[in-house]
């Protein structure tokens, strides 16, 4: 693939809290452990029906991770499925899922600000972002900027906050949270994750019926996304859907908010 090098880094001062944040929350990452519940094989199997295709649709084919976190799962999808990723974040985590899949020679790593992704438009098969658009100050350019890397009749996955019941207090505590040291951010949501692990062990001893656990450090990755990010959005299926239309992507079949 001699049109792309293995790892670029794009980076200005904007950006730099923005990646401090999440370079912070996937420094707690164990490389191979769960995430949101799921392994990195999982989300590799679970890859394409997200978007919506079999696996022969995907092979040889060019995919877009924007927001790729840990860039765990990437290696087992382009063994299943034999295609080509961009995986693209603004943290550091890139450097260091480069350097585990500095083997593979189908997945190519860029650190950059997604308002602002330097490279080709059109080109692309699949643009995959699930759960990073909401943490933009202007998620609608990124969007934008996904769109434009698609070729005629590529296919866009996005997953995105909506306004859930209780949302408005967790928006309001990562206010709070965002704005203090990151030492203190970190004692923060493990403290909470000692908690909530402590709550949940409980009531799996107390019922008949077993629930699963997250590890602690997949805990408190979830509860620094949920509460240090600078920005934070909720938005709405009719929004999403007037994004789609509007950049010209009428034959998605795949989006979903949550």
């Amino acid at each position: 693939m001699g049109d792309y090098t293995d790892v670029f880094s794009f980076k200005n001062q904007r950006n730099d809290v923005v990646s401090g944040s999440f370079s912070a929350q996937w420094s707690q990452y164990e490389y191979g452990s769960t995430t949101w519940g799921a392994t990195p094989e999982s989300r590799a199997n679970r890859l394409k029906v997200e978007l919506g295709v079999d696996d022969e649709s995907l092979k040889n084919k060019l995919l877009i991770d924007a927001g790729c976190g840990a860039g765990d799962f990437h290696s087992y999808a382009e063994r299943k499925y034999s295609v080509q990723i961009i995986l693209v974040d603004i943290s550091d985590s890139v450097e260091e899922a480069f350097n585990r899949n500095a083997f593979n020679q189908n997945c190519h790593y860029v650190q950059c600000d997604l308002a602002n992704i330097p490279l080709r438009k059109k080109i692309f098969d699949y643009a995959y972002s699930n759960g990073v658009l909401h943490h933009m100050d202007r998620p609608l350019d990124g969007f934008k900027q996904l769109a434009g890397l698609l070729k005629e009749g590529g296919v866009m996955y996005v997953w995105l906050y909506h306004e859930y019941e209780g949302f408005d207090k967790l928006y309001l505590l990562s206010r709070l949270v965002c704005r203090m040291p990151r030492e203190a951010q970190l004692a923060i949501c493990k403290g909470l994750s000692l908690l909530i692990s402590a709550k949940m062990n409980i009531a799996n001893i107390l019922r008949d019926k077993k629930t699963h656990i997250p590890l602690y450090r997949e805990l408190i990755i979830m509860h620094m996304d949920a509460l240090t990010p600078v920005y934070q959005s909720s938005h709405t299926q009719g929004e999403l859907k007037e994004w789609l239309l509007s950049n010209g992507l009428i034959r998605s079949l795949w989006w979903k908010i949550l």
